[in-house]
């Protein structure tokens, strides 16, 4: 279970790591600008949700800090109502929310592996 927890972790940090390589120095309009750039940033985004629906739920309990109703939530939103996503939405994600999720996660995953 961990392994798999980790891998997922792994999986999500990837697309972290996409995102930023994608959208640095990028500026708003340049990327509302980029149907490309959009959808592949709502992707990246929509893979991150995916993962962290996956994860064990009883870090929920241990990690509170990390916003994971919304995460699942806007994972949502872009597989399911995908013409309703505002690309100022996604940009504010990508260059806002993205940083501390990066980090949790890195701490989440030392925390499991220190455990395995």
């Amino acid at each position: 279970m961990l392994k798999r927890t980790i891998q997922r972790i792994d999986a999500a940090l990837k697309h972290i790591s996409i995102v930023k390589k994608d959208i640095t120095g990028i500026s708003l309009e340049q990327f509302k600008n980029s149907d490309i750039l959009v959808r592949a940033t709502a992707f990246s985004l929509s893979q991150i949700g995916e993962q962290m629906v996956n994860i064990d739920k009883n870090l929920e309990d241990d990690y509170k800090d990390l916003p994971w109703k919304a995460i699942r939530n806007m994972r949502n939103i872009i597989v399911h109502v995908y013409d309703k996503v505002k690309a100022e939405v996604v940009y504010e994600i990508a260059t806002k929310d993205l940083e501390s999720l990066e980090n949790s996660l890195l701490k989440i995953k030392a925390d499991l592996e220190e455990q395995l």
